[in-house]
Protein backbone atom coordinates (compact mmCIF):
# COMPACT_ATOMS: atom_id res chain seq x y z
CA UNK A 1 0.00 0.00 0.00
CA UNK A 2 1.55 3.39 -0.49
CA UNK A 3 0.45 6.41 1.83
CA UNK A 4 1.59 9.72 1.99
CA UNK A 5 2.88 10.66 5.37
CA UNK A 6 2.31 14.56 5.62
CA UNK A 7 4.37 15.84 8.15
CA UNK A 8 4.43 19.01 10.31
CA UNK A 9 5.44 21.27 7.07
CA UNK A 10 4.22 21.52 3.83
CA UNK A 11 6.27 19.02 2.76
CA UNK A 12 5.03 15.23 2.97
CA UNK A 13 6.80 11.67 2.21
CA UNK A 14 6.25 9.13 0.53
CA UNK A 15 6.55 5.36 2.33
CA UNK A 16 5.63 2.43 0.66
CA UNK A 17 3.93 0.97 4.11
CA UNK A 18 0.55 0.30 5.49
CA UNK A 19 -0.25 3.06 8.15
CA UNK A 20 -2.63 2.76 11.50
CA UNK A 21 -5.24 5.08 12.00
CA UNK A 22 -5.12 7.49 14.08
CA UNK A 23 -7.87 9.42 15.53
CA UNK A 24 -8.83 13.19 16.42
CA UNK A 25 -5.34 14.60 14.68
CA UNK A 26 -5.67 15.63 11.21
CA UNK A 27 -1.54 13.79 10.56
CA UNK A 28 -2.72 11.92 6.70
CA UNK A 29 -3.98 12.74 3.91
CA UNK A 30 -7.27 11.83 3.57
CA UNK A 31 -7.92 10.30 -0.06
CA UNK A 32 -4.99 7.83 0.73
CA UNK A 33 -5.71 6.43 3.97
CA UNK A 34 -9.05 7.37 5.22
CA UNK A 35 -7.06 9.42 7.89
CA UNK A 36 -7.22 13.28 8.28
CA UNK A 37 -4.07 15.09 7.78
CA UNK A 38 -1.83 16.35 10.82
CA UNK A 39 -2.51 19.94 11.87
CA UNK A 40 -0.18 21.79 10.27
CA UNK A 41 -0.84 24.64 12.91
CA UNK A 42 1.37 22.45 15.51
CA UNK A 43 4.92 22.79 13.78
CA UNK A 44 6.80 21.98 16.60
CA UNK A 45 10.65 22.84 16.56
CA UNK A 46 13.07 20.45 15.94
CA UNK A 47 16.95 20.18 17.20
CA UNK A 48 19.20 21.61 14.21
CA UNK A 49 20.44 20.51 11.86
CA UNK A 50 18.06 18.25 10.78
CA UNK A 51 15.22 20.62 11.22
CA UNK A 52 16.18 24.12 10.18
CA UNK A 53 18.22 23.34 6.77
CA UNK A 54 16.66 25.41 4.04
CA UNK A 55 13.62 26.51 6.21
CA UNK A 56 12.71 30.08 6.02
CA UNK A 57 11.49 33.21 8.92
CA UNK A 58 9.04 35.54 7.07
CA UNK A 59 9.32 38.65 8.96
CA UNK A 60 7.59 42.02 7.89
CA UNK A 61 10.82 43.52 7.20
CA UNK A 62 11.93 40.11 4.83
CA UNK A 63 12.74 36.70 5.06
CA UNK A 64 15.74 34.72 6.96
CA UNK A 65 17.14 31.39 5.59
CA UNK A 66 18.43 28.77 7.39
CA UNK A 67 21.33 27.22 6.07
CA UNK A 68 24.27 24.66 7.38
CA UNK A 69 28.14 25.06 7.18
CA UNK A 70 28.92 22.43 4.04
CA UNK A 71 32.39 21.68 3.09
CA UNK A 72 34.37 22.42 5.94
CA UNK A 73 35.38 18.98 8.29
CA UNK A 74 35.65 21.34 11.08
CA UNK A 75 32.30 23.12 11.00
CA UNK A 76 30.35 20.98 9.39
CA UNK A 77 27.01 20.67 10.15
CA UNK A 78 26.77 24.40 11.98
CA UNK A 79 23.31 25.81 11.53
CA UNK A 80 23.15 29.25 10.41
CA UNK A 81 21.09 31.97 9.99
CA UNK A 82 20.95 34.99 6.96
CA UNK A 83 18.93 38.49 7.37
CA UNK A 84 16.81 39.62 4.67
CA UNK A 85 20.46 41.13 3.43
CA UNK A 86 22.05 37.40 3.02
CA UNK A 87 24.17 37.54 5.91
CA UNK A 88 24.80 35.63 8.49
CA UNK A 89 24.02 36.43 11.94
CA UNK A 90 22.94 33.78 14.23
CA UNK A 91 25.21 29.87 14.18
CA UNK A 92 23.80 26.80 16.15
CA UNK A 93 25.73 23.91 16.92
CA UNK A 94 23.69 20.63 17.31
CA UNK A 95 20.55 19.89 19.19
CA UNK A 96 19.22 23.42 19.20
CA UNK A 97 15.92 24.56 18.91
CA UNK A 98 14.09 27.40 17.93
CA UNK A 99 10.44 29.36 17.77
CA UNK A 100 9.98 32.16 16.13
CA UNK A 101 8.13 34.81 17.54
CA UNK A 102 6.46 37.97 16.17
CA UNK A 103 8.09 41.70 16.42
CA UNK A 104 11.16 39.75 14.48
CA UNK A 105 12.24 37.57 17.85
CA UNK A 106 13.89 34.39 18.08
CA UNK A 107 13.38 31.81 20.97
CA UNK A 108 16.40 29.64 20.93
CA UNK A 109 17.15 26.93 23.30
CA UNK A 110 19.30 24.06 24.19
CA UNK A 111 19.98 21.56 27.37
CA UNK A 112 24.09 21.47 28.84
CA UNK A 113 24.27 17.92 30.28
CA UNK A 114 26.25 18.38 33.46
CA UNK A 115 29.69 16.39 33.89
CA UNK A 116 29.76 13.67 36.69
CA UNK A 117 33.19 14.71 37.85
CA UNK A 118 33.09 18.55 37.10
CA UNK A 119 29.81 20.11 36.98
CA UNK A 120 26.85 17.52 37.99
CA UNK A 121 23.92 19.97 36.95
CA UNK A 122 21.81 20.09 33.64
CA UNK A 123 20.30 22.83 32.57
CA UNK A 124 18.28 24.66 29.86
CA UNK A 125 19.49 27.60 28.70
CA UNK A 126 16.84 29.94 26.79
CA UNK A 127 17.81 32.90 24.73
CA UNK A 128 15.55 35.44 23.56
CA UNK A 129 16.73 37.52 20.61
CA UNK A 130 15.59 40.24 18.33
CA UNK A 131 16.83 39.12 14.78
CA UNK A 132 17.12 43.23 14.11
CA UNK A 133 19.41 43.55 16.54
CA UNK A 134 22.36 41.05 15.66
CA UNK A 135 25.22 42.17 13.79
CA UNK A 136 26.40 40.37 10.92
CA UNK A 137 29.55 38.12 11.24
CA UNK A 138 32.68 38.86 9.40
CA UNK A 139 33.47 35.50 8.31
CA UNK A 140 30.84 32.72 8.55
CA UNK A 141 33.18 30.00 8.04
CA UNK A 142 35.47 31.03 10.63
CA UNK A 143 32.79 32.11 12.98
CA UNK A 144 31.63 28.90 13.02
CA UNK A 145 34.32 27.12 13.31
CA UNK A 146 35.47 29.63 16.69
CA UNK A 147 31.75 28.36 17.91
CA UNK A 148 32.99 24.63 17.58
CA UNK A 149 36.12 25.09 18.88
CA UNK A 150 34.79 26.86 21.88
CA UNK A 151 32.48 24.33 22.28
CA UNK A 152 29.29 26.58 22.79
CA UNK A 153 25.81 25.85 21.22
CA UNK A 154 24.64 29.71 20.04
CA UNK A 155 26.91 32.29 18.95
CA UNK A 156 26.19 35.50 17.50
CA UNK A 157 27.04 39.04 17.27
CA UNK A 158 24.87 41.09 19.83
CA UNK A 159 22.88 41.39 22.78
CA UNK A 160 19.96 38.68 24.30
CA UNK A 161 16.55 40.69 24.63
CA UNK A 162 16.60 38.22 27.40
CA UNK A 163 18.42 34.75 28.60
CA UNK A 164 17.55 32.44 31.47
CA UNK A 165 18.71 28.85 32.51
CA UNK A 166 16.55 26.40 34.10
CA UNK A 167 17.92 23.31 36.09
CA UNK A 168 16.18 19.74 34.37
CA UNK A 169 17.52 17.49 37.00
CA UNK A 170 13.68 17.63 38.79
CA UNK A 171 11.90 15.25 39.53
CA UNK A 172 8.26 14.30 38.66
CA UNK A 173 5.60 16.38 39.13
CA UNK A 174 5.34 20.51 38.56
CA UNK A 175 7.93 23.12 39.76
CA UNK A 176 7.53 26.58 40.52
CA UNK A 177 10.47 28.89 38.42
CA UNK A 178 12.08 31.60 41.00
CA UNK A 179 12.96 33.66 38.88
CA UNK A 180 11.47 34.22 35.58
CA UNK A 181 12.58 37.02 32.97
CA UNK A 182 8.90 39.73 32.05
CA UNK A 183 9.96 39.53 28.20
CA UNK A 184 9.52 35.68 28.56
CA UNK A 185 5.63 36.03 30.14
CA UNK A 186 4.07 36.22 26.80
CA UNK A 187 5.80 32.99 25.29
CA UNK A 188 3.41 30.67 25.92
CA UNK A 189 3.85 26.97 26.72
CA UNK A 190 7.91 25.77 25.78
CA UNK A 191 7.82 21.65 25.60
CA UNK A 192 11.82 21.04 26.30
CA UNK A 193 12.98 17.21 25.65
CA UNK A 194 15.74 16.97 28.59
CA UNK A 195 16.91 13.99 30.94
CA UNK A 196 15.64 14.69 34.16
CA UNK A 197 18.41 12.67 36.22
CA UNK A 198 22.28 12.26 35.63
CA UNK A 199 22.87 9.07 33.56
CA UNK A 200 25.60 6.86 35.55
CA UNK A 201 27.86 4.99 33.87
CA UNK A 202 29.54 2.30 36.05
CA UNK A 203 30.92 0.32 32.91
CA UNK A 204 31.51 1.30 29.14
CA UNK A 205 27.46 1.02 28.27
CA UNK A 206 25.85 4.23 29.93
CA UNK A 207 22.73 3.77 31.52
CA UNK A 208 19.18 4.07 30.13
CA UNK A 209 18.22 7.81 29.61
CA UNK A 210 16.03 9.43 31.74
CA UNK A 211 14.42 11.46 28.99
CA UNK A 212 11.37 13.71 30.06
CA UNK A 213 9.35 16.00 28.53
CA UNK A 214 9.39 19.65 30.59
CA UNK A 215 6.81 22.19 30.09
CA UNK A 216 7.62 25.35 30.92
CA UNK A 217 4.78 27.74 31.64
CA UNK A 218 6.83 31.45 31.87
CA UNK A 219 3.23 33.46 32.64
CA UNK A 220 2.43 30.76 35.78
CA UNK A 221 6.17 30.49 36.63
CA UNK A 222 6.26 26.85 36.49
CA UNK A 223 7.70 24.37 35.14
CA UNK A 224 5.77 20.23 34.67
CA UNK A 225 8.05 17.32 34.78
CA UNK A 226 6.50 14.35 32.51
CA UNK A 227 9.55 11.56 32.35
CA UNK A 228 9.29 9.69 29.19
CA UNK A 229 8.97 5.42 30.92
CA UNK A 230 7.80 4.44 27.56
CA UNK A 231 11.23 5.18 26.05
CA UNK A 232 13.59 4.97 28.87
CA UNK A 233 12.66 1.21 29.79
CA UNK A 234 11.96 0.22 26.33
CA UNK A 235 14.10 -1.85 24.59
CA UNK A 236 15.41 1.00 21.87
CA UNK A 237 18.92 1.85 20.92
CA UNK A 238 19.67 5.01 22.48
CA UNK A 239 21.70 7.50 20.65
CA UNK A 240 20.33 5.75 17.20
CA UNK A 241 16.31 5.70 18.03
CA UNK A 242 15.38 9.27 19.62
CA UNK A 243 12.89 11.60 20.17
CA UNK A 244 13.12 14.37 18.15
CA UNK A 245 10.15 16.78 19.10
CA UNK A 246 6.83 16.95 20.61
CA UNK A 247 3.99 19.25 20.19
CA UNK A 248 0.79 20.19 22.41
CA UNK A 249 -2.65 19.66 20.47
CA UNK A 250 -4.62 23.22 21.62
CA UNK A 251 -7.71 21.00 21.37
CA UNK A 252 -7.53 17.80 23.24
CA UNK A 253 -4.45 18.50 25.12
CA UNK A 254 -2.82 15.60 24.31
CA UNK A 255 0.91 15.21 23.51
CA UNK A 256 2.09 14.00 19.99
CA UNK A 257 5.64 13.18 18.79
CA UNK A 258 7.95 12.32 16.48
CA UNK A 259 11.33 10.39 16.43
CA UNK A 260 14.48 9.32 14.08
CA UNK A 261 13.49 5.66 13.30
CA UNK A 262 10.84 5.70 15.99
CA UNK A 263 7.98 7.05 13.98
CA UNK A 264 4.79 9.33 15.21
CA UNK A 265 3.04 8.89 18.15
CA UNK A 266 0.41 9.93 20.73
CA UNK A 267 1.08 10.31 24.49
CA UNK A 268 -1.83 9.51 27.66
CA UNK A 269 -3.42 11.95 29.18
CA UNK A 270 -0.41 11.48 31.90
CA UNK A 271 1.90 12.48 28.75
CA UNK A 272 4.66 9.56 30.19
CA UNK A 273 3.41 7.06 27.85
CA UNK A 274 2.36 5.92 24.50
CA UNK A 275 -1.26 5.97 23.93
CA UNK A 276 -1.13 5.50 20.28
CA UNK A 277 1.53 4.48 17.68
CA UNK A 278 0.54 6.86 14.28
CA UNK A 279 3.22 5.55 12.53
CA UNK A 280 5.86 2.91 13.45
CA UNK A 281 8.81 3.34 11.27
CA UNK A 282 12.14 2.19 12.16
CA UNK A 283 13.85 3.47 9.15
CA UNK A 284 12.12 7.36 9.49
CA UNK A 285 14.22 9.83 9.25
CA UNK A 286 12.54 12.61 10.58
CA UNK A 287 14.23 14.82 8.09
CA UNK A 288 12.00 17.35 5.78
CA UNK A 289 13.83 18.63 3.20
CA UNK A 290 16.29 16.17 0.79
CA UNK A 291 18.99 18.56 0.82
CA UNK A 292 19.35 17.13 4.74
CA UNK A 293 21.00 13.89 3.01
CA UNK A 294 24.09 15.86 1.65
CA UNK A 295 24.57 17.22 5.44
CA UNK A 296 24.31 13.52 7.18
CA UNK A 297 26.48 12.14 4.71
CA UNK A 298 29.30 14.68 5.66
CA UNK A 299 29.18 14.32 9.04
CA UNK A 300 29.46 10.87 8.62
CA UNK A 301 32.57 11.18 6.09
CA UNK A 302 33.84 13.42 8.57
CA UNK A 303 34.01 10.88 11.32
CA UNK A 304 35.82 8.52 9.20
CA UNK A 305 33.16 5.84 9.19
CA UNK A 306 32.48 4.18 6.32
CA UNK A 307 28.56 4.38 6.81
CA UNK A 308 29.23 7.99 4.67
CA UNK A 309 29.91 5.48 2.01
CA UNK A 310 27.44 3.30 2.29
CA UNK A 311 24.96 6.75 2.58
CA UNK A 312 23.94 6.66 -0.98
CA UNK A 313 22.56 3.41 -1.46
CA UNK A 314 20.07 3.60 1.89
CA UNK A 315 16.78 3.31 0.27
CA UNK A 316 15.23 6.60 1.16
CA UNK A 317 11.59 8.43 0.68
CA UNK A 318 10.66 10.76 -1.99
CA UNK A 319 9.69 13.77 -1.05
CA UNK A 320 7.58 15.94 -3.06
CA UNK A 321 5.64 19.26 -2.30
CA UNK A 322 2.02 19.06 -0.41
CA UNK A 323 -1.02 20.94 -1.41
Amino acid sequence: MVSKLRGWSTLHVTYRRSCVRGNNVRWFNRKKTRIAPILLTLEPPGPSPWYLYRRAIRTPIGVFRWNAIQGNPIAVGVSFLTNPAGKAILFLDFQCYTKPLPDNRLLVWHNREGQADSDPFSTVEFQLLDLCALAPAKDRFRAAEELRSARESVSYRGVPVARMSYATYLSPGTHSLEEVPTDFASLGEILVLANHAPREQTTNVPSPPSLAILAFDFNAKSVTVMPQDWYNRGSYDFGYEWVTRVARHPGTGHIFGEGIRLGFFRLDESGTNIDEWLVKDHFHWGMESPGTRPIVSQLLNACGGIIGRLLPWIPTPRFSRGR
